[in-house]
């Protein structure tokens, strides 16, 4: 892919890679693990799995395709869609919503044929397609966005996007917030969804017993009802690497190469076990506690 030369309308309309370097003006620069990303997706919206989450290292650019780009995409091209998007605070949902409801409204009509009217609310929009029966646009689907704990009653949605439901260390070290993420993403979030929707989460691993520890606990004790597909990316690739990477290789040396890599992880093991490598541990260790030590 390109950055320089734009796709066509026909391209971005077809993957969401290509909607991204279209709709950012070739701004949005598609590495290698992003354009990975972007087919296990799309891949994901087509197969039979309805829950699909995937943890990854912060800075490598995760949230600005997820939040930004990829819902107009499926906004675009599913006529009648509808999509909660949800993070750890309003403040940053509505962000992402805005800048996405203006992508759309500039570029939504030349590329999938919808309107949005520029001028909505960021944490309600609407996507309009025209009628040629009725010789008029009608509502199609729409976007609503919410905080953690953010009330989603009355609301359906075919995709249910969770973008960091943790804000960061001294959140994920509470259990009061951690049991009220858990607790509104199971009872609340969730059962927005229809019959046949999907959820989609995605975030940085901060402890063990965060959103997707929880996933995995429950598949290892056998309670996943749901099949819950997770993806690990580790900032330096391990054995069985999702990507098929080489043991040590960068998940995106384009922003953080190996030497930057090495000095994080000198700095602070357990951070980069939990925050770049998605494989957070008790404090106190998995096995033998600090305490058994002098």
């Amino acid at each position: 892919m390109n950055v320089l030369a734009l796709p066509t309308p026909e391209a971005a309309r077809a993957h969401p890679a290509l909607w991204a370097i279209y709709a950012s003006e070739g701004q949005w620069h598609a590495f290698a693990w992003l354009r990975w990303l972007c087919d296990q997706v799309q891949a994901f919206l087509t197969g039979p799995d309805r829950f699909l989450a995937v943890s990854v290292p912060p800075g490598h650019g995760k949230s600005e395709f997820l939040s930004k780009f990829f819902p107009t995409w499926f906004l675009g091209t599913n006529p009648g869609a509808r999509v909660i998007q949800a993070s750890y605070a309003a403040s940053l949902t509505l962000e992402w919503s805005k800048v996405s409801k203006e992508l759309l409204a500039l570029h939504g009509n030349e590329v999938f044929g919808v309107e949005v009217h520029p001028k909505a609310k960021s944490e309600a929009w609407d996507v309009f397609r025209w009628s040629p029966k009725a010789q008029r646009s009608i509502r199609s689907g729409y976007l609503r966005a919410v905080g953690r704990g953010g009330p989603v009653t009355g609301k359906r949605a075919e995709l249910l996007i969770v973008d960091d439901i943790l804000k960061d260390d001294e959140e994920a070290q509470s259990p009061v917030i951690r049991e009220k993420a858990w607790r509104w993403f199971t009872k609340v979030a969730l059962t927005r969804l229809t019959k046949s929707g999907k959820a989609l989460v995605v975030m940085t691993r901060w402890h063990h017993e965060d959103l997707v520890g929880r996933l995995e606990d429950r598949q290892r004790r056998g309670l996943d009802k749901d099949g819950w597909r997770i993806i690990r990316l580790p900032a330096m690739a391990e054995e069985n690497d999702p990507m098929g990477r080489p043991v040590g290789a960068a998940l995106c040396p384009e922003l953080f190469p190996i030497e930057e890599l090495l000095r994080i992880k000198a700095r602070d093991g357990h951070t980069w076990n939990a925050l770049y490598q998605g494989r957070p541990t008790p404090e106190g260790g998995a096995v033998y506690k600090r305490e058994h030590f002098r």
